[in-house]
């Protein structure tokens, strides 16, 4: 059954909070947490089940939250009905059962851009058991584990370095905003925000394949264009050591796409 625009609010709210040239890489030993081994081993695209007992399906919502490099993004959204809810994303660790976000933008509650947010989890048999309290509010989450996020060299964290404009010529990306792409061993999410402000632009994501020199993504969800919902992209892509070359010559509004992306270490 459908809950009340106000309910899903709510809901929202409260599970968000937590929740192929060159050679370049980017250093964030600064933010990832020391010990990597626990770190890593959360790693993939988890789908939430469950918030405060109440099951998603019956809320009528996805949840995916995807953690890879020490970065996490999320989205709330109907694939079905190509609603977008909410999303959010930023930095995390992970260290004996402590798990904290700090987040970098936030659609539904940007108070809480800049800040940390801690909760005690638990990892068993594949599920992902949260618990916390936030703005005073008791906070009980359930993950099942979609996939694991190691092992294929375009697994990981990537951030946009250069892209093509209107005229086809390529320019870095615009001041003060980043545009970074998360990819688990199946599943996809990129963002834009201002990384000054953390004002959200955009994002998109869904599953993906990589066969014979091409990435195809499969959109499950897009703000804040939902036309694009259900569509499937193909791009020729090339993966040199941390660059990744991303090509398509039949872009969203008819003009040809070229992009490289770094990987963030």
């Amino acid at each position: 059954m459908n809950i009340t625009h106000t309910r899903l609010m709510g809901a929202l709210f409260l599970g968000a909070l937590f929740i192929c040239g060159g050679f370049i890489s980017i250093n964030q030993s600064t933010v990832n947490d020391p010990d990597q081994t626990q770190a890593e081993s959360i790693e993939g695209a988890w789908e939430l089940t469950q918030i405060r007992g109440e099951s998603t399906e019956a809320m009528a919502i996805r949840m995916v939250k995807i953690l890879s490099d020490g970065n996490f993004m999320f989205a709330f959204f109907n694939d079905e009905t190509q609603q977008f809810f909410s999303a959010g994303g930023g930095k995390y660790t992970y260290k004996d059962g402590m798990y904290t976000e700090m987040i970098e933008f936030h659609t539904i509650t940007p108070s809480i851009i800049g800040k940390k947010v801690k909760f005690n989890a638990e990892f068993k048999n594949d599920k992902w058991y949260h618990t916390g309290t936030v703005e005073g509010e008791p906070l009980n989450e359930v993950f099942r584990r979609i996939d694991k996020g190691k092992g294929k060299e375009h697994v990981g964290a990537w951030e946009i370095f250069r892209l093509s404009n209107d005229a086809g010529k390529m320019v870095p990306q615009q001041k003060n905003l980043e545009t970074m792409k998360l990819l688990s061993g199946t599943r996809f999410q990129w963002a834009t925000w201002n990384s000054k402000k953390g004002d959200f632009v955009g994002t998109g994501g869904g599953t993906y394949t990589i066969e014979d020199g091409y990435y195809t993504e499969n959109i499950e969800f897009f703000s804040p264009d939902s036309l694009r919902v259900g569509q499937s992209i193909t791009f020729g892509c090339e993966i040199k050591g941390g660059t990744w070359h991303h090509e398509e010559y039949a872009g969203s509004r008819g003009l040809p796409i070229n992009e490289i992306w770094v990987k963030v270490e």
